[in-house]
């Protein structure tokens, strides 16, 4: 009701309408802020794991296609892909979902571990 007399300009309008708009306001301006955090913190995490893509990495495009990756250009932010008989060129941008090789993913553990153990060392 506050808001149909302020928006028709009633003279009984009062502090307690403006107060209500201005919490909407507030809170529109809270949620826009926050999911403009978690988008940028979900793209620097998806912009990781497409760096992170080498040979031999499996990977599902966003077409369907699935195959193994034969080799990287990260310069021109492009890959080679092998399906079946055919080797396709790919942008990173068309990955969908992809699997590391088990040797990578194991380098990847090795690294994460020895900053924890060098600190146990230094105690």
């Amino acid at each position: 009701m506050y808001l149909f007399n302020l928006l028709a300009g009633d003279k009984q309008s009062n502090l307690g309408t403006y107060i209500f708009l201005g919490v909407i306001v507030v809170l529109f301006v809270v949620m826009m802020v926050f999911n403009s955090k978690q988008r940028k913190k979900q793209m620097a995490e998806d912009q990781k794991r497409k760096d992170s893509l080498c040979k031999g990495t499996k990977v599902i495009t966003i077409g369907g296609i699935v195959g193994t990756v034969v080799s990287v250009d990260h310069e021109a932010s492009t890959f080679v892909l092998a399906t079946g008989n055919a080797e396709l060129v790919f942008d990173k941008r068309a990955i969908y979902q992809m699997t590391l090789p088990e040797k990578v993913e194991k380098q990847k553990e090795v690294k994460e571990d020895q900053p924890k153990e060098k600190a146990e060392e230094a105690k």
